[in-house]
C-alpha cells in the first residue's frame, strides 16, 4: 500500500525543531555571557590597550580592540569557525577563547 505524503506548511524557524526552545535559550544566554565576559576582561586588562598611532609616543589616547560589538563578532566567528581578525594579547582572554574553541 502506497500513501502519498502530504506536504506540511513550511515555517521560518523550522530548523530549530530538533532542539527544544529551552536549549536554544541556553545557547543564546551562553553566547551573551561569554561575549560580555570577554569584553569586561579586555577592559580590565592593561595589556589589551594600545596606542592607535604608534608614531606619536607622547599621545595619551589608547584604544581597546575588544569593544562590545567586536566581542560579539569574535564569538560569532568562533562558532562559525571562520575567525574574526581579532587576536587577544593577554593570557586570561586567551584562556577564555581557548575554552570556547574547545567547546565548539
Amino acid at each position: 500500500m502506497y500513501i502519498v505524503p502530504t506536504s506540511q506548511p513550511t515555517r521560518l524557524f523550522s530548523f530549530m525543531n530538533p532542539l527544544a526552545v529551552e536549549i536554544w535559550l541556553y545557547v543564546l544566554a551562553a553566547y551573551m555571557l561569554v561575549s560580555f565576559t570577554l569584553f569586561v576582561m579586555a577592559r580590565f586588562s592593561p595589556y589589551e590597550w594600545n596606542n592607535p598611532h604608534p608614531c606619536h609616543q607622547e599621545s595619551d589616547i589608547v584604544e581597546n580592540q575588544f569593544s562590545v560589538s567586536n566581542s560579539f563578532w569574535f564569538i560569532t566567528g568562533t562558532f562559525l569557525r571562520q575567525g574574526s581578525g581579532l587576536n587577544p594579547k593577554v593570557w586570561e582572554i586567551k584562556f577564555i577563547c581557548m575554552n570556547i574553541f574547545y567547546v565548539v
